[in-house]
């Protein structure tokens, strides 16, 4: 780990908060070494099954894991041929749901690369920063953000700007005649390792510059594994991505998922509530990753998901922001489709919960609207969740406290940023700086709620405000 990062105490209490009880981050539950060699593997056995569908109002897109593949292959030589990049160098991407950016992000990380995505509404200021404090050395800009993106002062550590689309601004390098000149084929498939690093999100919080939030490839292929493996994804399943995939819960949920397992994404150019169902149907959803409120809009849309999906759709896994028992129960009931409420953040891959998926309607039912809160069920099998005191100490059921995570998806560190590891680290657990709960069942499960988050909360307390009126989220 980098010095600038972090002191080797603190190095020490990463390490501890990146095992699963007994298991260290170094015994690996997932064989597959990288995310690259996950691609290549299932573009050799899937061929013509078709792994991403593209969807914007009246265009539809369809590439097989044939062609995907050669894409990213002839991406990943142009990118280690001609732009020099090597091991560990951080592409960034200005750009937005679409096929291209699919296959610049696996691109990249075929070629040993980091990923460094950037939210096209962040602000030039910090979009700056974020790509200085990345080191960012290639950016690929989608055609119609060249000249948002000419706003922003350039870091000196960019050499490349590449185009995707569109005639090139001048200073862009074109993307699509590039990889023309470029073999369908990519060879050097030890280009990155189970540790190599991966992605680096920035957290979007209100004060102060953003976080940097590096995740190894092996961050990923553990919570990949960890969630098909409890949602029962297989080839069969197609997933619908609204979510923008610059965010770890559209890039993994919806991108990694489907081919780990060999299935298919839906990818949407954006959440538009008239037709999402129209949508789902027509491309046959099994399953889709959403936030409370997306399920508002379809709520008030007023549509009966019944009338319009032929109904392949199992469920819809929600998470990412206050969900309440209102809304869910209103949901379930008027749309007829189950809510299966999950928890994660950046800094542990993406979920790290869920509720389980075979409860009977009773069960469910009391799980999302008994407590107060809709819970955010357990533990997947790549980490392990408590609440703790303010102290470190574990607290009894019922009793409000922080939850904490550790486990293999717990990311590397914070990118230059010794202060927040070291507070973040500070009992050998994740602190994920939520409020939160747990209540037993009769198994013994524990089932994890949240309730607010805990700087807000004390802020609220000396207000004289009861928290749980009000729970704050990011």
């Amino acid at each position: 780990m980098s010095g600038i990062s972090v002191t080797p105490e603190v190095a020490a209490k990463i390490r501890k908060a990146r095992r699963v009880g007994s298991c260290p981050y170094e015994d690996r539950m997932v064989p597959i070494p990288s995310l690259g060699v996950m691609l290549r593997d299932q573009a050799e056995r899937c061929g013509d099954r078709t792994y991403l569908v593209y969807r914007d109002q009246q265009t539809r897109e369809a590439y097989t894991y044939r062609e995907f593949y050669e894409l990213v292959c002839r991406t990943a030589n142009f990118l280690v041929n001609d732009l020099g990049v090597k091991p560990g160098d951080r592409v960034s991407t200005v750009a937005y749901n679409h096929p291209h950016t699919v296959v610049v992000y696996f691109a990249t990380l075929l070629a040993g690369g980091v990923i460094v995505p950037i939210n096209v509404a962040e602000e030039d200021n910090r979009v700056a920063f974020i790509q200085e404090n990345s080191d960012c050395r290639v950016v690929f800009v989608m055609h119609d953000l060249v000249e948002r993106y000419a706003a922003v002062p350039r870091p000196a550590c960019i050499r490349h700007l590449v185009q995707m689309g569109g005639t090139p601004a001048p200073g862009c390098l074109d993307w699509q005649k590039s990889i023309e000149r470029q073999a369908p084929r990519f060879e050097r498939m030890d280009l990155a390792g189970p540790e190599s690093e991966a992605l680096i999100v920035y957290t979007s919080g209100t004060t102060g510059p953003p976080k940097g939030v590096v995740l190894e490839h092996y961050n990923l292929l553990a919570d990949i594994h960890s969630m098909v493996q409890w949602h029962g994804f297989n080839a069969d399943d197609r997933l619908m991505c609204v979510l923008p995939i610059h965010h770890v819960n559209g890039l993994i949920v919806t991108l990694m998922n489907p081919v780990y397992v060999g299935g298919t994404v839906i990818l949407n150019r954006k959440f538009q509530s008239p037709t999402y169902w129209k949508v789902a149907s027509e491309e046959g959803a099994t399953c889709g990753s959403v936030v409370p409120t997306i399920l508002q809009f379809l709520y008030d849309q007023n549509q009966e998901a019944g009338t319009t999906n032929a109904f392949r759709l199992k469920y819809l896994i929600c998470g990412a922001g206050p969900l309440t028992v209102e809304l869910a129960q209103r949901f379930e009931v008027q749309l007829g489709v189950r809510i299966v409420h999950g928890y994660g953040l950046s800094e542990t891959t993406c979920y790290n919960c869920f509720l389980p998926t075979d409860l009977p309607a009773t069960e469910h039912a009391r799980w999302m609207t008994g407590y107060g809160y809709p819970s955010i069920g357990c533990p997947i099998a790549c980490n392990e969740m408590t609440i703790h005191d303010a102290q470190g100490h574990d607290v009894a059921e019922g009793e409000k406290g922080e939850i904490v995570i550790r486990g293999h998806d717990v990311m590397k560190y914070y990118l230059n940023r010794p202060d927040a590891n070291e507070t973040t680290f500070a009992f050998d657990w994740f602190r994920s700086g939520d409020e939160g709960f747990f209540r037993c069942d009769a198994q013994g499960r524990k089932f994890f709620f949240i309730s607010g988050r805990i700087k807000e909360l004390i802020i609220r307390e000396r207000r004289g405000v009861r928290p749980w009126l009000a729970p704050i989220f990011v």
